[in-house]
């Protein structure tokens, strides 16, 4: 009765169906699996059937051991399923080698651009952007090591979710922008246990939700190794990636912090270096930090004045307190760079004024030779 009362809660079936159907298919589901009967056919064309799938799949103990050890669950909440993104589908419209109840466990591997192409006849969305999306991830490290046969890869529905897919506008939704870093955590373990307590996860977790999460730096979909070419985080690229949000001026005046960093770093000479692609030289991260990231009076952060020789010191061996004592990210024109700005406003004089000076030796120099001129007659 339990099996049939939540059969009957999952499809627009009628009533009738509602009570027999679920008897029906899980009677043959026993037999078959008691006395080797083999499996039936079993069409599921609409959203209405799936009554027929959830005849099993809504049961918490539908597990699978795994050669590994660990245990797979086959348990789909049918609310949850109607209330995703694919809840008016049939769940054969992504599981399409299911033609047959029961069924073997380890059916194949759903395959999302079955639906998301151009052009499909399904109506499933699949823009140009959609298209280029699926390429990146082609090219990505996530597709090369699912390839390479690593099965904790993350595919499309790690991310998206599979019978719980909602709109990233939704809240719940695992790529909701406050949800991404704790979606990434659940492959990348250590490294969201050293975002969440890091300026960024911090602000993120107070609701700013300007905060850069993973995919801000590391990119969506095209997400590759640090050191390959085109990696938004590589030596080369962190500068770019930081500027991204570090040079907007009127976000960053909402959180009171400087906009100019970035212009200052391009001047200096690691930021030169760094324009004509040398890998060495101190980017953003070399300093400021990864994941970690705090603020300059957190005594944890890389950029505390009591840390700074050992910052500085990971590529200046040597370095020590004295060593550090210098203004970072110094901007000539701000007077509170001390003498830095002082220096800088002499040579503004100093050239100016030898500038006005020749103009005028120039103008005194040609008006003395016209007055000759005309004293001659010529």
């Amino acid at each position: 009765m339990m099996i049939a009362s939540r059969a009957a809660e999952n499809g627009a079936v009628p009533r009738f169906g509602r009570l027999i159907l679920p008897i029906l298919i899980a009677s043959r589901v026993f037999a078959g699996a008691a006395y080797g009967v083999e499996s039936f056919p079993i069409e599921v064309k609409t959203a209405n059937d799936n009554v027929k799938c959830f005849v099993c799949h809504d049961r918490p103990e539908m597990k699978e051991k795994l050669s590994d050890g660990r245990l797979k669950s086959y348990f789909v909440d049918p609310a949850e399923y109607r209330d995703s993104t694919h809840g008016k589908n049939p769940c054969t419209s992504c599981h399409k080698d299911i033609t047959r109840a029961p069924h073997a466990p380890g059916r194949k591997t759903v395959n999302c651009t079955g639906c998301h192409y151009m052009e499909n006849v399904y109506g499933a969305p699949a823009s140009e952007a959609d298209i280029e999306r699926y390429e990146l991830y082609r090219k990505s490290v996530h597709k090369r090591a699912l390839d390479n046969g690593n099965p904790d890869a993350p595919n499309c529905y790690d991310c998206h979710g599979s019978h719980d897919i909602i709109p990233p506008s939704r809240k719940e939704s695992r790529i909701n922008r406050r949800n991404i870093p704790r979606t990434c955590g659940r492959c990348h373990i250590d490294e969201y246990a050293t975002y969440k307590t890091s300026i960024h996860g911090e602000a993120l977790e107070n609701g700013i939700m300007e905060a850069a999460v993973c995919t801000d730096c590391h990119g969506e979909h095209g997400t590759v190794e640090i050191k390959r070419k085109g990696s938004t985080v590589s030596a080369v690229s962190t500068p770019e990636t930081c500027r991204q949000c570090h040079a907007e001026e009127k976000l960053m005046s909402r959180f009171n912090i400087k906009a100019t960093y970035y212009a200052t770093y391009r001047e200096s000479y690691h930021g030169k270096a760094n324009r004509f692609g040398v890998e060495v030289v101190a980017n953003c991260a070399s300093c400021h930090g990864y994941h970690d990231i705090r603020p300059r009076n957190d005594p944890k952060s890389s950029i505390h004045p009591a840390n700074l020789p050992a910052t500085c010191g990971k590529c200046h061996r040597g370095a020590n307190i004295n060593y550090t004592r210098g203004r970072m990210h110094i901007e000539a024109s701000d007077p509170s760079s001390g003498i830095v700005f002082w220096v800088a406003l002499a040579f503004k004089i100093l050239t100016g004024a030898t500038i006005a000076a020749l103009v005028a030796h120039i103008a005194l120099d040609l008006m003395r030779r016209l007055i000759v001129r005309g004293r001659n007659g010529r």
